[in-house]
C-alpha cells in the first residue's frame, strides 16, 4: 500500500504490513475522533480487504502509516465503499 503527498511529489510511503492474497477492496481518509490517537495523527486511514477492515493512523507531516490495534474481520462481505 502505498500513499502519496501530492504537494510534495517526491514524498512517498509504502506500508508492507498487508499479505499478497489481500485485496484491497476499498479506501477511505477521515478525521481522527479527538482524544483516541496521538496528537500527531492527522489522519485515519479506512482500509477494507477480503478478509477485513483495518484502522491506519496517519501521522501529520511525514506521512507515515502505523497499524493500529482497530479491526474487525469481514470474511464474505465485500464492502464496495467505507
Amino acid at each position: 500500500m502505498y500513499l502519496w503527498n501530492y504537494e510534495q511529489p517526491d514524498e512517498v510511503t509504502e506500508y508492507e504490513g498487508l499479505d499478497d492474497s489481500d485485496v484491497i477492496v476499498s479506501v477511505a481518509l477521515s478525521a481522527p475522533k479527538p482524544g483516541i490517537f496521538l496528537e500527531n495523527i492527522s489522519y485515519v486511514l479506512v482500509v477494507a480487504t477480503l478478509s477485513e477492515i483495518t484502522l491506519f493512523a496517519v501521522t501529520e507531516g511525514s506521512c507515515k502509516i502505523l497499524r493500529t490495534a482497530y479491526n474487525t474481520p469481514c470474511e464474505g462481505i465485500v464492502y464496495k465503499a467505507v
